[in-house]
């Protein structure tokens, strides 16, 4: 029998699924079968994990499934405490214990917009949405403002990323606030800009800059004392600021800088 006939069976199917997730450069690999699964390569370890239904449709696409998953796992443990620096993706792939050609159904893929912790924490729930659902939606490419549209460092913008960072260890860390060696001498501007800790797996958006001592929106989930940190610089967003000085950008600028302050509907001409 094919897959296709165990999977339309109502006695003979007996399927399992694989889980794969992908967290910036980590990979997780779940398998609700009983033992351990190597497809494509890759080693798929048993685990407690279910999910919702996979729903076809317009209107269907767009809601969200959940994923149960044992708390203990080396993903969920990732949501516990600050918030992971990358969104993680998933893929689900089905198929029929009984099948010999290991012919493999791609059912779902999508990414985790959150994770809650119900029942006391026994498990985590992964709650998902489809790569076609976030794709389709109707977002305005840019909005009308004097400041700057583009996404820093983005292909819109141009700027070389490699161009304007400094790579430091932090020398203390207190609360959100971390030290970074040489980052004043530098001369980089890292307000509105982010860093990356040596793995490049965690991010931070920098909130202020005071000399050497930054401070960033949420702490790393590791202490990051005494390791090297990347530091990118920010952007104000102004064409005759960061835009002209600090990047030498003007011609990429996203933005309607000359837009008038007075509105003549409200106040007159």
């Amino acid at each position: 029998m094919s897959y296709d006939s165990y999977e339309s069976s109502v006695e003979e199917g007996r399927p399992y699924e694989l889980y794969r997730f992908v967290m910036g450069t980590q990979e997780f690999y779940f398998t609700s079968a009983e033992d351990e699964i190597t497809y494509n390569g890759d080693d798929y370890q048993p685990v407690e994990i279910s999910r919702g239904p996979v729903v076809l449709g317009k209107q269907e696409r767009a809601k969200v499934m959940s994923i149960k998953i044992a708390a203990t796992s080396s993903l969920a443990q990732r949501y516990v405490g600050p918030p992971p620096g990358e969104r993680a993706t998933v893929s689900i792939f089905r198929f029929q214990r009984e099948d010999g050609t290991g012919t493999a159904a791609l059912i779902y893929s999508g990414t985790v917009k959150s994770a809650t912790f119900p029942a006391n924490g026994q498990f985590t729930e992964l709650n998902c949405q489809s790569l076609e659902a976030s794709s389709n939606r109707a977002i305005p490419r840019r909005t009308y403002m004097g400041m700057c549209n583009h996404l820093l460092y983005s292909t819109a913008c141009g700027v070389n990323q490699a161009s304007h960072k400094h790579l430091g260890a932090v020398t203390a860390v207190v609360d959100n606030v971390m030290t970074i060696s040489g980052l004043s001498a530098s001369g980089l501007d890292a307000v509105g800009g982010y860093m990356e800790n040596s793995t490049g797996i965690e991010k931070r958006q920098i909130l202020a800059q005071s000399g050497d001592d930054v401070t960033v929106l949420l702490p790393f989930e590791n202490d990051p004392t005494s390791t090297t940190v990347t530091v990118y610089a920010g952007c104000n967003r102004v064409l005759t600021s960061d835009c002209a000085v600090t990047f030498s950008n003007e011609a990429r600028f996203g933005g309607f800088a000359f837009v008038p302050n007075r509105n003549p509907f409200t106040a007159g001409i």
